[in-house]
C-alpha cells in the first residue's frame, strides 16, 4: 500500500504548520506554564503551538485524502513588497512615528498588487494612519510618537 499526496498545497502547509508548531512547543518549554487563572510566560506559546500542530495534522490528512491544486509558482513581486512593508514598519516606527510609518507601510503593501488603484490606496493610507493614532496613542495610551523624532526640528 502506497501513500500518495493528493493535494500538495494542503500537505505542504500541514508539514510547515506541524514543524513550526513543534519547534515553538519545544522552545516554549523553558518558560513557566502557569495555570489558567495565573498564566505564565510559556502558556500562550504552548497553547498556540498545540493549535498550530493540530491544524497542521488536519491539513496533512486533508492533503492525503482530498484532491487539490498543486503548489504554484511563488509570487515574487507580492512577497517582496509585503516583506518590504514589514521591514519598513520595523525600521520606521521608532524614528518616523505612527503617521508616516503606517502611510509608507500601506503604500508598500499595496504595491504587492499589480493593478494598484492609487485613488483607493491613498485615502486608505490616510484613514489607517489616523485610525492607528486614535486607537494606539489616544485610546490605548501607547508611548508612540505621532510624527516621530525627525519632525521636531
Amino acid at each position: 500500500m502506497s501513500i500518495s499526496i493528493r493535494s500538495s498545497q494542503d500537505f505542504g502547509t500541514g508539514v510547515l504548520f506541524t514543524v513550526v508548531g513543534g519547534v515553538v512547543l519545544v522552545l516554549g518549554q523553558r518558560y513557566a506554564l502557569g495555570t489558567l487563572s495565573k498564566m505564565g510566560p510559556g502558556f500562550f506559546p504552548t497553547v498556540l503551538s498545540i493549535g498550530l500542530i493540530g491544524t497542521g495534522i488536519v491539513l496533512l490528512v486533508r492533503g492525503l485524502s482530498y484532491d487539490g491544486p498543486a503548489i504554484g509558482r511563488p509570487a515574487l513581486r507580492s512577497n517582496l513588497f509585503i516583506v518590504a512593508a514589514i521591514i519598513a514598519f520595523g525600521l520606521m516606527i521608532g524614528v518616523a512615528g505612527v503617521v508616516p510609518t503606517v502611510f509608507v507601510t500601506v503604500l508598500l503593501a499595496a504595491m504587492a498588487y499589480r493593478q494598484v488603484r492609487w485613488r483607493e490606496v491613498l485615502p486608505l493610507a490616510v484613514f489607517l494612519a489616523a485610525f492607528s493614532v486614535a486607537v494606539f496613542i489616544y485610546l490605548l495610551g501607547q508611548p508612540l510618537s505621532i510624527w516621530g523624532t525627525w519632525w521636531s526640528y
